[in-house]
């Protein structure tokens, strides 16, 4: 459902699809909010909702989906903090509105994260020394944030960390 022109709300009926694996939601024009009852959806492996006009926070109830692996909810203008239950390969919130610290503990509650893309959003202080913990970690993507302080030393012991973007806007 693809690229298409639906607009308001994502509908509710979507949730009754228990045997649901994957959504992809991307390029409409939905408004509103994530909907809370994507919980119910415990099937669901892969969820992309990018470039959309979703608003609010990411919904508590996703931490119930216990086989998701994937969520992009980039290009959208999400706030609030990444809910640290969530046991996903890859993470995408680029062009969202995300500021503050990165709290999450990375490796400790996100032990399987391979993939991050946090890029142009609003974060903001260090990124957290306790990165050496995602040991699966390949790709830490995070440019175009308020990133400030020295870039973790120990980056460099995460063996499978190929692709490292933490870079500053040129004034």
């Amino acid at each position: 459902m693809e690229e298409n022109s639906f607009t308001e709300e994502i509908p509710s009926q979507v949730t009754s699809l228990s045997n649901l694996y994957e959504l992809h939601l991307n390029k409409n024009d939905f408004i509103s909010f994530v909907p809370q009852s994507f919980g119910n959806l415990s099937s669901l492996k892969f969820l992309s909702l990018t470039n959309n006009i979703l608003e609010g926070s990411i919904p508590v109830e996703l931490e119930h989906l216990s086989k998701l692996e994937y969520l992009n909810l980039s290009n959208n203008n999400l706030s609030g903090m990444v809910h640290k239950q969530l046991s996903l390969h890859t993470i995408g919130l680029v062009y969202n509105q995300f500021s503050g610290y990165l709290l999450f503990d990375f490796g400790l509650t996100l032990p399987i994260l391979k993939k991050i893309y946090l890029g142009k959003n609003q974060s903001s202080g260090p990124i957290p020394i306790i990165i050496i913990n995602a040991s699966k970690l390949e790709i830490i993507d995070l440019p175009f944030n308020a990133l400030t302080g020295p870039v973790p030393k120990n980056l460099g012991f995460l063996k499978n960390l190929g692709h490292k973007f933490y870079r500053q806007p040129t004034r």
